[in-house]
């Protein structure tokens, strides 16, 4: 049969195809779809706030604060405050650059190899800020004590869109 065995329940009482996740013609049903999204995100959705372009000022701060920064390593830290900073402005325009491929998307005029040249863009953008963004941290983490590199390895991990 189709079901899985009791305890292999998807979330709200769903229950798996057989196979794993994607029904035999492989494509995800609107409710399938909807259960992952939820079981994706946070639940308050602050972690998702946390990421957004538009509170890197806030998460700049946050970050700061928790590491507990000397005088010292204050310079270092403003060349990946400036990353940070960079990261989400591309971030931001990225996504709304996506946003307008999206509504666009049903007209004749958005060809497969226009949204493969967006996404290149995109993606090109995306390694450009990492690159930016590494560059400032490694000076700023060989400046970390043991205690601050604790706290960093835990917090800043870049997110799948550029942010930290």
């Amino acid at each position: 049969g189709g079901m899985m065995p009791q305890g292999g329940m998807m979330p709200q009482g769903g229950m798996m195809p057989q196979g794993g996740m994607m029904p035999q013609g492989g494509m995800m049903s609107g409710e399938m779809m909807r259960m992952m999204m939820g079981m994706m995100s946070a639940k308050d959705g602050s972690a998702e706030q946390m990421m957004s372009p538009d509170h890197v000022e806030g998460r700049i701060a946050f970050l700061q604060a928790e590491l507990k920064l000397t005088d010292a390593q204050q310079p270092q830290w403003k060349a990946v405050a400036d990353a940070m900073r960079t990261n989400a402005k591309l971030a931001k325009e990225a996504m709304a650059g996506m946003g307008g491929a999206m509504m666009s998307a049903g007209s004749a005029a958005m060809t497969p190899l226009k949204r493969i040249d967006q996404v290149e863009q995109m993606l090109s953008a995306r390694i450009e800020g990492l690159r930016q963004l590494k560059a400032a941290m490694e000076p700023f983490y060989a400046t970390l004590s043991e205690a601050q590199k604790a706290v960093a390895d835990k917090l800043l991990m870049p997110a799948p869109m550029g942010m930290m």
